[in-house]
């Protein structure tokens, strides 16, 4: 039973559709899925020789990150900025809970890939941004145009005959 129980963990474990590992505290890393594996670039020995501080493009997210867990043992959906393997950058939703395991406490990581989120959200608040500035020249366009027309009207009123 328990030899099942360990079978079907670690399947969901290797199947699972998002990046999961286990971390010591310091930022050791003790394991990671194939999905985590592909989302990084990285083998899993590759991951294994490294600390998960290294792949943070801003440091200050990781700290940001422990200061979080150590008020609270779950943080949920954590936006980061991380580097792959070939230097490209990797928008990540994690998602962190300490437990204990063997005598030590652990992070379990569970990571999204939303890049192409972000992606998409930064194209939009660019299109935004371009519609706002059209706008914006076309109300100084129309306001122009309205000038014109009233000092033409004003122009024509004065010579016109008077009845």
């Amino acid at each position: 039973m328990v030899i099942q129980i360990k079978e079907q963990i670690s399947t969901l474990f290797e199947n699972a559709p998002i990046g999961i590992g286990l971390t010591t505290t310091e930022g050791r890393i003790l394991s990671a899925n194939e999905t985590l594996q592909d989302m990084m670039g990285y083998s899993e020995d590759e991951l294994l020789s490294r600390n998960v501080t290294v792949f943070y493009s801003d440091p200050k997210h990781r700290d940001d990150l422990l200061n979080r867990l150590s008020e609270s043992d779950t943080v949920k959906d954590y936006g980061v900025k991380l580097k792959r393997k070939d230097d490209s950058t990797l928008y990540a939703s994690l998602s962190v809970s300490k437990i204990f395991l063997e005598g030590q406490d652990i992070f379990l990581s569970m990571m999204e890939d939303v890049t192409e989120q972000v992606q998409l959200n930064d194209q939009l608040r660019r299109e935004i941004a371009k519609k706002e500035r059209i706008e914006q020249e076309l109300q100084s366009q129309i306001a122009l145009m309205d000038g014109i027309l009233d000092s033409t009207i004003d122009t024509i009123a004065v010579f016109e005959p008077h009845t």
